[in-house]
C-alpha cells in the first residue's frame, strides 16, 4: 500500500500559493501603509510595475491556495466515502524524458475494474519502487468514489505467486 500523490500535490499547491501570495501581500501592504506616496517617490516610473506585480503574485498565490483546499476536500471525501474493489493491471510502462542536461523517468500503470456492471479503465502515475512490483494481469485493490467512479486509484497490490 502506498500514499496517494494527490495529497502531496495539494501540499505543493498550498506552499506555492504561500510563496507567491506572501511577497505580493507585503508589497501591497507597503503601498497601503505609505499611502502609495513613499514608494511612488522611490520608484517613480516603476511604481505601476510593482503595483501590478504585487497584485499578480497575490492573486496567483490565492488561486493556488484555493486549488489546494479543493484538493484536500476531495481527498477527505475519497478517504471517507471510497469503496474498494478488485481490478487487473492492463499495462505498465516507463516514459523517459530528457530536458537540457537532466534525464528523468515517469512510471505508469493502466488498470481496469468494474463498477455496477460497467467496465472502467484508467491510468495512474506511480513511483519506481511500486512499478517494479506490477505486471500485466496482476490483481490489485482499487479504491473509487461511488458517485464518481472515474476518481480511482490502486491502493494495494496482491501477488499472484
Amino acid at each position: 500500500m502506498y500514499s496517494t500523490p494527490t495529497f502531496k500535490k495539494s501540499v505543493k499547491f498550498f506552499l506555492f500559493g504561500l510563496l507567491f501570495a506572501a511577497p505580493g501581500g507585503v508589497i501591497i501592504f507597503l503601498l497601503l501603509l505609505t499611502g502609495f506616496r513613499l514608494l511612488h517617490e522611490l520608484i517613480s516610473p516603476s511604481f505601476l510595475f510593482f503595483d501590478i506585480l504585487a497584485s499578480l503574485l497575490l492573486y496567483l498565490g490565492m488561486a493556488l491556495m484555493v486549488l489546494s483546499v479543493r484538493s484536500f476536500k476531495q481527498i477527505q471525501r475519497w478517504e471517507t466515502e471510497g469503496k474498494i474493489t478488485n481490478g487487473a493491471i492492463q499495462d505498465v510502462w516507463v516514459e523517459r524524458h530528457h530536458y537540457r542536461w537532466v534525464n528523468f523517468e515517469r512510471y505508469f500503470v493502466k488498470f481496469s475494474f468494474q463498477v455496477m456492471g460497467n467496465a472502467l479503465s484508467m491510468q495512474q502515475e506511480i513511483s519506481k519502487k511500486v512499478y517494479i512490483h506490477f505486471f500485466k494481469g496482476q490483481t490489485v485493490s482499487i479504491k473509487y468514489l461511488p458517485a464518481k467512479p472515474h476518481i480511482a486509484r490502486i491502493v494495494k497490490y496482491l501477488s499472484l505467486e
